[in-house]
Order: C-alpha cells, then structure tokens, then sequence
C-alpha cells in the first residue's frame, strides 16, 4: 500500500461559507478522487475542495501549520470532463449560479454538481437561486 502525506480542514471563506478541504502531496482528477472517497467515506465526510501541494507545511513540532496552507482558490478542480463553455444565455444564467454558491470561477455545461463540492444544502441554495432569477416553481424533490 502507497503512503502520501494529507491534511484536511474545514475553514469559512471571505463569503462565510463552510468549506473543507484536503490538501495532499499528490493529486488524481478529482473525478476519481471523489469516487474512491466515496466508496470509503461517509457522504459528509468528503471534503468540498481537494488542494494539490508540493508537501504539507509543519510546525516546529511536526504538526500541520495551518497557517502557512494556501488560501483555496476559486478554480476548477481537476476533472474527468472537459470544460464546455455555457452556449445560450439561460446555460450562462445557470453557471453563474453555480459559481456563485459552490465559489468556483468557471463551471461547465458537462460539469458534476457533486466533483465542484456540492451538497445537499448548496443544491437547496441553487434551487432558491433559480427560482428568484427564471421566476419558476421547481419542485425540490424533483431537483435533487
């Protein structure tokens, strides 16, 4: 069996989201990443973020140091999709949704709400998004 170094965290961003993350000294597409977690973890126990690092930074003590992590980064994580750009205005609507409660500058049309982070209360959180900016009745049973 491998052995890499890892840390997870959990941390609130400047928009005073709770997000939480892994930082490791290797990285797989997170498509996969996701997978194998999932197939090993509890849902809520899959971090929302996955940071790549060159090695984790330690206190004097050996412990992580928190403080020396990098700040995440609203970008697209790694995935086994390629990015398609939103086509139509209503895609574009849509994206910008998406990236605006999951905290990701880019989103794809071929994207997996699940691979950028999302969960249950973000999913509840585009639900509402969509209803105020389309101005429809979208059944949350049907959305989720």
């Amino acid at each position: 069996m491998l052995h890499y170094s890892s840390n997870v965290q959990c941390r609130r961003t400047s928009a005073g989201r709770r997000t939480s993350r892994l930082a490791v000294d290797w990285l797989p597409a997170t498509t996969d990443l996701r997978a194998f977690l999932n197939a090993t973890l509890a849902e809520y126990m899959i971090p929302s973020a996955f940071v790549p690092l060159d090695s984790i930074p330690l206190t004097a003590a050996g412990k992580v140091d928190r403080a020396a992590l990098p700040p995440l980064l609203p970008s697209r994580p790694a995935l086994n999709t390629a990015f398609v750009a939103p086509r139509w205005s209503t895609e574009e609507r849509l994206a910008t949704i998406w990236s605006e409660i999951l905290g990701i500058d880019q989103i794809g049309v071929h994207d997996d709400f699940f691979d950028l982070g999302g969960h249950s209360l973000a999913a509840t959180r585009i639900v509402v998004q969509v209803v105020k900016v389309f101005q429809v009745n979208v059944s949350y049973q049907c959305s989720l």
